[in-house]
């Protein structure tokens, strides 16, 4: 799951620029927002004394999505998360737009905050804003499932799955909520359309590997660990088919 979409530079305009103009020592405010934004990614403690200091002298709303940013990156995920809530809120009536994705990266933070509902009440209200965006679905499916929510997951994906066919991660989902449920035969079928259309993921791999397991079938399992083990060695998914591999 992608949590950072970050807003691009280019939608620097007069919805998001409420502030005055920035003095002349932070120089032309869209590439400003930009230099900022880098940063961000790149140094996000620098980032933000960047930005508050940019906001003091003017720097309206652009400064304040760039210090959200940054707390995002820094990992304070619930002062990124209320800052972009607000920002949402001040911007709403003006740019409908942007405010979705304002929304969409506040309930992405709410997740890694461990905040589901606030997360959900974020992407709620984007939803209703923008119905026909795949992404937003995806990204209250996880805050569904973190409420334990499966059937609202479930939903979510399908209507995601419609918006946007032939992408893997959503049959992922799909088996990943199936299994919580105790509908292993529902999971097998999602992680296997999952697998068609990626076979190359390991966290597919990893998650019809927990399936077989579960179904019973337990050198179908461990063969799809060892080869998750192999296909990204360094990653989250080989470190968990490893210790499901040691458990064994």
């Amino acid at each position: 799951m992608r949590f950072d979409r970050i807003i691009a530079p280019t939608l620097l305009g007069a919805t998001l620029w409420l502030g005055g103009p920035a003095e002349p020592a932070f120089g032309d405010p869209a590439a400003e927002y930009e230099t900022c934004m880098a940063l961000a990614r790149r140094a996000p403690g620098e980032a933000l004394g960047r930005a508050e200091a940019w906001e003091a002298e003017g720097g309206g709303n652009p400064a304040r999505h760039c210090a959200a940013i940054a707390l995002l990156h820094r990992q304070d995920y619930r002062a990124a998360a209320i800052r972009l809530d607000e920002l949402a809120a001040e911007l709403e009536a003006r740019d409908p737009p942007l405010t979705v994705d304002l929304l969409d990266q506040a309930g992405r933070a709410w997740l890694l905050a461990g905040e589901p509902a606030w997360a959900r009440a974020a992407l709620d209200r984007a939803v209703a804003l923008r119905p026909a965006d795949a992404e937003l679905y995806v990204a209250r499916s996880y805050a569904h499932a973190a409420m334990e929510s499966y059937e609202a997951a479930l939903a979510d994906l399908a209507r995601a799955d419609t918006l946007a066919p032939g992408r893997a991660e959503i049959p992922l989902l799909q088996a990943a909520a199936y299994r919580y449920e105790g509908r292993l035969e529902e999971a097998l079928a999602a992680v296997e359309r999952a697998l068609a259309l990626d076979g190359g993921n390991p966290r597919i791999r990893l998650e019809r590997g927990n399936i077989r397991w579960l179904l019973d079938d337990r050198e179908g399992a461990r063969e799809d660990w060892r080869r998750t083990t192999v296909l990204a060695p360094d990653s989250a998914a080989a470190t968990a088919a490893r210790n499901n591999l040691g458990r064994q």
